[in-house]
């Protein structure tokens, strides 16, 4: 491991380190020294005495980490900085132990005598925050009692448990909800078209026209989107549970939706609950809302055609 140390511009107690890892170098011995100082700095910012922001592969086949150090003790060769890492070394210590305990329970889970479905019992021991699920019917315990598998799973929708959205980058878009006329065409191209500009504008939920949501995400399986959340309108209408999360949304709406103005409430409701998100609502021109053209209730712009996205793309 080669190290380049560089005083920090952040403060003057702190350091950045450029720390070289190569590979291929003297076979299994060289390799083996790479993990084991990968493994030494994921320790040391677990332990938070250094933070490691990028880590880059190099033309010489070295991965290049370069890190801050957050607690300069460990930089020292002194009865101090040996004590420090004996204490980063302690916490290893009790993360193995900890691990271990977490592979003894889930044996024990699955291997002794229960006294409750044995799936439910390993996906409360799996899971954080003692989840409630129901028995599945399934297992050696449920059979044993004759408990029957569940014919529903109840469902609260994502935004139940997602209240807050997730770091899944900017946009440009206008906040609030904006109305769209696509361009001429309905077939696949056309379609094609538009998911790939709403997706290059950093949207991230799509609520589409029933029977459209498979197609929909395999095309945004191939597309520069993290998410790709895609929600067929009908399930905003069945009483199912399924809701709109809080991300940049676009609406496809079909050219006579059944429940217009049902669904359109929905879309006003999550607009005034996230008011600081994009709600894109991609119309056909001349669609009518409650005896009016639907931008003149939508939206307090005027609506835009569909080449206006390009003026929005993130890259």
């Amino acid at each position: 491991m080669t190290t380049t140390a560089l005083r920090s511009s952040l403060a003057d107690d702190l350091y950045a380190l450029a720390l070289a890892l190569r590979t291929g170098l003297g076979g299994e011995s060289s390799d083996y020294n790479r993990l084991w100082n990968m493994t030494l700095l994921n320790l040391l910012q677990r332990a938070g005495a250094l933070v490691v922001h990028t880590i880059e592969e190099t033309e010489h086949q070295a991965f290049m980490w370069c890190a801050e150090v957050m607690d300069t003790r460990i930089l020292e060769i002194t009865p101090r900085g040996e004590e420090v890492l004996r204490g980063i070394f302690s916490l290893r210590k009790e993360e193995q132990r900890a691990a271990r305990g977490d592979v003894d329970r889930l044996i024990a889970v699955l291997s002794d005598e229960t006294d409750w479905c044995r799936l439910g019992t390993l996906f409360q021991a799996v899971e954080a925050g003692d989840p409630a699920v129901a028995e599945c019917g399934r297992c050696d315990w449920c059979r044993h009692y004759n408990v029957s598998p569940p014919s529903r799973v109840p469902f609260k929708g994502l935004a139940e448990s997602w209240a807050e959205p997730p770091p899944l980058g900017r946009t440009r878009l206008p906040t609030g909800i904006t109305v769209i006329h696509p361009s001429d065409g309905d077939d696949d191209r056309s379609l094609h078209r538009m998911l790939t500009r709403l997706a290059a504008a950093g949207i991230e939920q799509y609520v589409v026209p029933a029977g459209l949501g498979e197609q929909v995400a395999h095309r945004l399986s191939t597309m520069a989107v993290r998410a790709g959340f895609v929600l067929e309108d009908r399930h905003l209408l069945d009483g199912s549970g399924w809701a709109m999360v809080n991300l940049p949304t676009a609406v496809l709406l079909a050219q006579a939706p059944r429940q217009l103005d049902t669904l359109y409430r929905r879309f006003e409701d999550w607009s005034s609950a996230h008011p600081s998100q994009p709600l894109l609502l991609i119309a056909p021109a001349g669609l009518v809302l409650r005896g009016r053209p639907l931008e003149q209730i939508a939206s307090r712009l005027a609506p835009y055609g569909e080449d206006i996205l390009d003026n929005w793309t993130l890259y």
